[in-house]
């Protein structure tokens, strides 16, 4: 077991995955079969830019996952995985694309230095602005 980062939107008051529209339940294990390449399974990155890196969303799911794994870097495709907790974010890139030409390079600082202070907050037990959610 071990533990990862993905980003998933709320629709309609339920967690939702971005990719495939599929919904998430905090707390409850999802299972596919055993991944035999990388991306066809349940996907989750190891850091919160790189989880947004894959799938801009407005919910930041810490996620726990098990099973069958394949790590390549910058990801992780699992047999096994649940939301362990979700937290509302902001869309950074509605407030930060209109203010820059070069977006890509200046929101990836925007991103790690965001990324930083979230850590922070939710290690602290103190995510003064993140609503988190059991």
């Amino acid at each position: 077991m071990g533990y990862g980062w993905k980003f998933l939107i709320e629709r309609n008051g339920k967690l939702t995955s971005n990719y495939d529209g599929s919904e998430w339940t905090v707390g409850e294990w999802r299972e596919v079969p055993e991944p035999a390449r990388a991306c066809a399974g349940l996907n989750c990155s190891r850091t919160i830019p790189d989880a947004h890196g894959f799938v801009a969303g407005d919910v930041l799911a810490r996620v726990e996952y098990a099973g069958t794994r394949i790590d390549t870097g910058d990801k992780f495709t699992c047999q096994r995985m649940r939301v362990i907790k979700a937290w509302r974010v902001p869309d950074y890139e509605a407030k930060c694309a209109p203010l820059y030409a070069d977006y890509e390079a200046k929101c990836a600082l925007l991103y790690a230095d965001y990324a930083k202070a979230l850590t922070k907050a939710l290690t602290s037990g103190r995510p003064d602005f993140a609503k988190g959610r059991e």
